[in-house]
């Protein structure tokens, strides 16, 4: 077996060695779909390299990456990378004055950026020495510099030597988690591809493997698992920018393995019943899924994949396994895909750790006969090779892992970031060492089952712990709510309120209801919106639906706004920015309808 490298670029010239002319990236940015073979890009990305250094880029520079997921975008990343100056990726959806912010706290030098969707680019960064434009189109602002043009450019000194060492900067990602202001976490060569070799080893896949990518490369979780890792072991990576398009990338691509985060998931499964109502299959499709998942029971078998073999066509007939991350996986959306004979698994990472952590096992014979998964739904799944992991007290939150098996999960491994880029203060406050070495606090309370199997509960700091001493999770209350069908965002807090003239902890939900369904119930019953009738629809669906859950974790009071949440690009509520003072005006509410989401 070939040595396993442990920077980007060594990797990158491995992999074109063992897989030269498979397929490395595909997308279909107009009529004709584009690809490159491993040596295609592996060229591209040395003239990617030699026209940086050109521009005066040198080793150690930071450079930052605004625009849409592309094959250019996975160019410039390489070729920045490959050249050893640090990588910047910066979410294209930001306001102006927000990417300038990262891009200042990062110390940016350069910027490489791409059109919008909407076919506008970025403004400039400011303090930056040169921009460089991928996809530009004919006419360009002065301040700008067509990529292309650079590597076009004759006599550029292309050379395969490796600049970057294991342990160079490779990567500054920005995060804010849901709670706090954003933080520069660092990784270097080693980080990614300790955590690429691990994840490989973990999850078998390999040159006959497609993975379609539809998640903004400026998070870790799509970077390194859907980009890096399919590079390293010759698998395929597509790209596709546009979620209502997915199921089309999808027939036409034929993936393997996709990847997406719990909210896409659900819209999946939304557009999945939708479409069988307009064709008058509904009724149809709720028969089939009872019976797959009475099958299952009394036999072990899965018979999902025949009793919805169109369904698996439509999605190019190939998929293997399906991977969720970024936010927590409700176990019961696990189980209707399971009925539906896909096998959706959740991992669980930080970017701090570049980012994988745990990831389930993949094994079709245990999907399709036995029950292995619908127990399990709920795991996060084992720790990577090299990748170790403890529970800690919390003391602040009454939780002690002798008494209750529960506690926070520190980290430590080979992935494990060296910090946050210029916070002393930020990475002292998460990171520790004891005599077993260093370890990352990663803020998530959990368990760990005597299997292996790691169970997450929620964040240390979301935790709610009522008066008597109970905690309630939000995510676990949010998972249940989010099954309503008029809720469309939702985010479980603790409040402190005065009942019977005593101060008193209850757990409350901020709620955006769902304009779209809203809009119809209206419609459908001949009535007209007012605040007071959509709240009392909303609380009758909640008080249903928490029926599931312990008394102790109910919602006492839904608070309805008529603004969608603040939320990461992968869909989890910043908790931090959610505010205290919530309006519900009909009008700005149903304006939503309009807007695509």
């Amino acid at each position: 077996m070939n040595a396993q490298p442990l920077t980007i670029p060594e990797m990158l010239h491995q992999s074109v060695r063992r897989f030269e002319r498979g397929l490395a990236l595909w997308e279909r940015p107009g009529d004709e779909p584009v690809s490159l073979s491993f040596r295609e890009l592996w060229g591209q990305v040395l003239r990617c390299r030699a026209a940086l250094a050109r521009a005066g880029v040198r080793p150690g520079d930071h450079v930052a990456i605004v625009a849409p997921n592309s094959i250019q975008w996975a160019v410039a990343f390489l070729g920045i990378t490959s050249l050893g100056a640090v990588a910047v990726p910066i979410y294209f959806r930001l306001q102006p004055n927000e990417q300038a912010e990262l891009a200042r706290k990062a110390d940016v030098k350069f910027a490489v950026v791409g059109p919008t969707p909407g076919g506008t680019l970025p403004e400039p960064l400011p303090g930056i020495l040169q921009t460089f434009v991928i996809d530009a189109g004919a006419e360009l602002p002065p301040r700008y510099v067509a990529l292309e043009r650079l590597l076009e450019a004759p006599n550029l000194e292309v050379s395969e030597n490796v600049a970057a060492r294991p342990d160079d900067l490779a990567l500054i990602l920005f995060t804010s988690g849901t709670m706090g202001a954003a933080k520069g976490v660092m990784l270097t060569h080693r980080n990614l591809l300790a955590n690429v070799w691990a994840i490989s080893r973990a999850v078998q896949v390999g040159p006959t493997d497609r993975v379609l990518l539809v998640l903004p490369m400026h998070h870790p979780y799509p970077l390194t698992v859907g980009l890096l890792t399919p590079l390293a072991v010759g698998a395929a990576t597509g790209f596709e920018n546009d979620l209502r398009r997915t199921a089309d990338r999808m027939g036409e691509f034929r993936p393997t393995v996709f990847l997406g985060v719990p909210e896409l998931f659900r819209l999946l499964l939304r557009a999945i019943f939708a479409r069988a109502e307009s064709e008058g299959r509904l009724e149809k499709l709720r028969r089939g899924l009872e019976a797959s998942r009475l099958i299952k029971e009394l036999t072990g078998v899965n018979v999902g994949r025949w009793l919805f073999r169109p369904l698996h066509e439509r999605l190019g007939g190939r998929l293997r396994f399906m991977v969720s991350g970024g936010a927590a996986l409700a176990p019961e959306l696990a189980r209707q895909y399971y009925r539906l004979g896909l096998l959706l698994v959740q991992g669980w990472g930080l970017s701090e750790t570049a980012p994988v952590l745990t990831v389930p096992e993949v094994n079709r014979w245990k999907f399709l006969f036995t029950d292995y998964y619908e127990r399990e739904a709920g795991s996060v799944g084992r720790p990577l090779p090299g990748v170790r992991l403890r529970l800690l007290d919390v003391p602040e939150k009454g939780i002690y892992v002798r008494e209750h098996g529960l506690g926070e999960l520190a980290a430590q491994g080979p992935n494990v970031s060296p910090g946050y880029y210029k916070a002393p203060a930020a990475t002292a406050a998460v990171f520790f060492e004891d005599e077993t070495g260093r370890w990352f606090r990663t803020g998530d309370i959990g368990r760990i089952a005597p299997n292996g199997n790691v169970y997450l509960t929620g964040r240390a700091k979301a935790i709610i712990v009522l008066d008597t001493g109970e905690k309630v999770s939000p995510d676990e209350v949010e998972d249940v709510l989010k099954e309503c069908s008029l809720i469309q965002d939702v985010a479980v807090v603790g409040q402190r309120v005065l009942r019977g003239g005593e101060p008193k902890v209850e757990v409350h939900a901020v709620v955006f209801p769902n304009p779209q369904a809203v809009a119809e119930r209206l419609a459908r019953e001949g009535l007209t919106a007012t605040p007071e009738l959509i709240h009392g629809w909303v609380l009758a669906e909640v008080r249903q639906a928490q029926q599931r859950l312990a008394p102790y974790k109910w919602v006492r009071e839904v608070v309805l706004t008529d603004e969608p949440l603040p939320k990461t690009a992968l869909g989890k509520v910043r908790r931090g920015e959610l505010g205290s003072d919530f309006k519900f005006d009909v009008e700005r509410f149903l304006s939503h309808l309009a807007v695509p989401t």
